[in-house]
């Protein structure tokens, strides 16, 4: 038995198994979902559309209750009548029940806006990374926030700047 014989035989079919292993298994890489929510343009448009409502809901808020304020001081001011004063309870009271349903309605619509921004930005992210992995013949990606060492996975800016670019070309 030739040992050099069986140990080049055996060192070539080890080196044919790598390299076959290794252009099947592709390659892993990972994403910073975190770091892609606070640094895309994208995520920030979807957020900021969210704040400005928020900011219409508390000026609105604000006003109904700069309202029923003046009504307080109407309904306790000794110069009024009787028939005023029921008056002004009543509207008092109407002003209230308005300004319970619009904050009601209003948190309807802002958890609306949120889930609709939360699908829209998932969305983006998974095809930006899908189309990456395909692209680069990866097998997975993972969130970069759930591995313990991420090496050089790490694809998290490039992700950014395909969604980012993405939306620009898409919504202007």
């Amino acid at each position: 038995m030739d040992f050099k014989k069986t140990f080049r035989t055996l060192g070539l079919s080890v080196g044919v198994l790598a390299i076959t292993s290794f252009s099947y298994a592709g390659g892993f890489a990972c994403v910073n979902t975190q770091e892609v929510m606070q640094k895309s343009t994208y995520a920030k448009e979807l957020g900021d559309s969210i704040n400005k409502k928020v900011q219409e809901v508390k000026q609105k808020l604000k006003s109904y209750e700069t309202t029923l304020q003046n009504l307080q001081k109407e309904i306790e001011s000794k110069a009024i009548s009787k028939q005023a004063k029921k008056q002004k309870i009543k509207e008092y009271e109407d002003v209230r029940l308005k300004a319970i349903e619009y904050q009601q309605d209003a948190q309807k619509q802002l958890q609306a806006m949120q889930e609709k921004a939360g699908r829209e930005f998932t969305q983006t992210l998974k095809t930006a990374v899908t189309n990456y992995a395909k692209s680069h013949n990866l097998e997975g990606v993972f969130d970069c926030n759930q591995m313990l060492y991420n090496g050089n996975l790490d694809i998290t800016s490039t992700i950014i700047k395909t969604i980012d670019s993405a939306h620009n070309t898409t919504h202007k």
